[in-house]
């Protein structure tokens, strides 16, 4: 029996992703590959990998639950007294992480409702002990991906497999590994307002990797929930100390000076803090 949560879309048809041999046993994530929109025969590996003409989708909107709840400044408030830290501190943290899409028209979600991800791909190398380094280098290897601009060809952007690409890829790079390893694939990609990695779904208060990523397809108020058990799990004494240096390490890594995370965390707070005086 076909199941709607595992279907590829080929124009008219639908075709039964176990038919495709492409493991799927009714995963809670509600997996749907849509808009392909050019013929396509194979196995379902093979759909995949052909996904960059094809236009594949990967979370279906309307199995999500999502509710497009905002955060407020009470969520935020909240949030801080939880941890022991100010507010602003944690909207500095929002701020660095998606406040850049906002003149792409995206934020803590995309223009379709999914939530916002960028896949990296030594996560999932790590998370399946390097078994696809060799055929499928572009989505994983053991370093990350190259910092810098999308390569561009005659003024047009392509995918070199070295560097992230454009924000418009992810999904499929997250397709393509899906189509390897499910749950791997869910951890090694970081999501929503706040970018917390997949991998951190423990410490954010989830049982499993597939859960982290159906409460992040609901609404920015779930993605602040995460925040705040990521951030009492591994930061808060930093948070409380307003110690910028060791945010920046302990949220974006050891390579935090490459993205000046501390000083635009400094930055973002003052300005919050300024907002809200001037509000008073």
């Amino acid at each position: 029996m076909s199941d709607p949560l595992c279907n590829y879309r080929l124009g008219p048809q639908w075709l039964d992703l176990g038919t495709l041999s492409l493991t799927c046993n009714r995963p809670s994530i509600p997996l749907i590959l849509t808009k392909i929109t050019a013929p396509v025969h194979g196995s379902a590996a093979a759909v995949v990998a052909k996904a960059p003409a094809l236009k594949i989708d990967v979370i279906d909107r309307g199995k999500t639950g999502y509710t497009g709840e905002k955060i407020t400044r009470e969520d935020y408030e909240a949030a801080g007294d939880d941890i022991g830290c100010e507010a602003e501190v944690l909207m500095a943290i929002g701020e660095k992480e998606s406040g850049k899409l906002r003149d792409l028209g995206l934020g803590a979600f995309d223009k379709q409702h999914r939530p916002t991800i960028l896949y990296e791909r030594h996560y999932f190398s790590k998370a399946t002990l390097g078994k696809y380094d060799k055929d499928h280098h572009d989505i994983s290897a053991p370093k990350g991906y190259r910092l810098g601009a999308t390569p561009k060809r005659r003024g047009v952007a392509y995918d070199d497999g070295e560097h992230y690409g454009l924000f418009s890829w992810q999904y499929l790079k997250l397709a393509r590994a899906y189509a390897l390893n499910r749950d791997a694939a869910l951890r090694s990609c970081s999501w929503g307002k706040f970018q917390i990695m997949g991998d951190s779904y423990a410490a954010c208060g989830y049982a499993s990797a597939d859960a982290f990523v159906l409460g992040m397809c609901r609404s920015e108020k779930e993605h602040l929930a995460a925040l705040v058990g990521f951030c009492k799990a591994n930061i808060a004494d930093a948070l409380k100390k307003k110690d910028w240096q060791a945010i920046a390490f302990g949220y974006n890594g050891n390579n935090y000076k490459a993205n000046n995370y501390d000083t635009d965390l400094m930055i973002n707070y003052a300005r919050f803090k300024a907002a809200a005086a001037g509000a008073k």
